[in-house]
């Protein structure tokens, strides 16, 4: 029973050591202000807001019984280096994209597109290291958490009868 224990307190460890590790990046990003002008911020892994521009290739919406799901299909760079991205934005952005609009604004955070504004409207989206800190939690919780609960409340159902 002391190695089981052992196991569960170096799982619980090892998760939080990368849920942390996620969360402060998370908190850079809050905490982050626009890069200099000239200086990208993603590839020297400044801790700022990275500002460009990309070429709108296309819009559409999607409607289901949960709702009206808006994206927007983006180019980032040119020529050989360029690629297509595809991001979720809000009904306002979208009805701001008109039909003669080339290019739309980008906030980037590491490279990943964080914020897309077009005409004063705003999208933004969620920073990449959000996600896994929920997720390193929840499997710390499933895995070495809700075990020793169960052993327990089974030993616990055992003694009482």
């Amino acid at each position: 029973m002391t190695g089981l224990a052992a196991g569960w307190v170096v799982g619980i460890a090892l998760c939080v050591v990368q849920a942390v590790g996620l969360y402060r990046d998370l908190s850079a990003y809050r905490h982050a202000r626009p890069c200099p002008v000239g200086r990208a911020g993603q590839a020297d892994g400044a801790a700022c807001l990275g500002r460009e521009t990309a070429a709108i290739d296309s819009r559409y919406a999607v409607s289901s019984d949960d709702g009206t799901e808006y994206t927007v299909t983006i180019r980032r760079g040119e020529g050989e280096a360029s690629r297509t991205e595809k991001h979720h934005i809000s009904k306002s952005l979208y009805t701001s994209i008109g039909r003669h609009d080339a290019h739309i604004a980008l906030t980037t955070w590491h490279g990943h597109v964080v914020a897309l504004e077009l005409h004063g409207h705003r999208s933004t989206e969620t920073v990449p290291s959000s996600g896994p800190v929920v997720r390193w939690l929840v499997l710390a919780w499933v895995l070495f958490g809700l075990p020793p609960i169960v052993v327990l409340l089974l030993n616990r159902g055992a003694a009482a009868s």
